[in-house]
């Protein structure tokens, strides 16, 4: 009977102790679970302002090139003008000739 009860007494002592532990643990897995979403969460908002930034940058250089083109565009239409005006038959400085090929003023 000694054993029994000292069997017993031990475990009024360990079923306190076994619990402490377990929740100690479960406690631990919560904050480690915790921490991690935390992290995730983190590394999410930055990925997310990254993407952002990047899209900022991306709408930037569009907008640039697009007044870039455009400028680089009304510089060639003026050079194109300019051509078409030299090959244009009223630009020529060439007197002007009757119809039986004699001279004008």
């Amino acid at each position: 009977m000694n054993t029994m009860e000292d069997l017993l007494g031990a475990m009024w002592l360990i079923s306190p102790l076994g619990l402490a532990m377990i929740s100690c643990v479960a406690i631990g897995f919560a904050v480690t679970a915790r921490e991690a979403l935390g992290r995730e969460r983190g590394l999410r908002e930055a990925r997310e302002h990254a993407h952002d930034d990047e899209e900022a940058a991306l709408t930037d250089a569009k907008e640039q090139a697009a007044g870039e083109r455009d400028r680089y565009r009304r510089l060639l239409d003026c050079h194109v003008d300019a051509a078409l005006d030299c090959r244009s038959p009223r630009a020529r400085h060439e007197p002007q000739r009757d119809p039986r090929g004699r001279r004008r003023g």
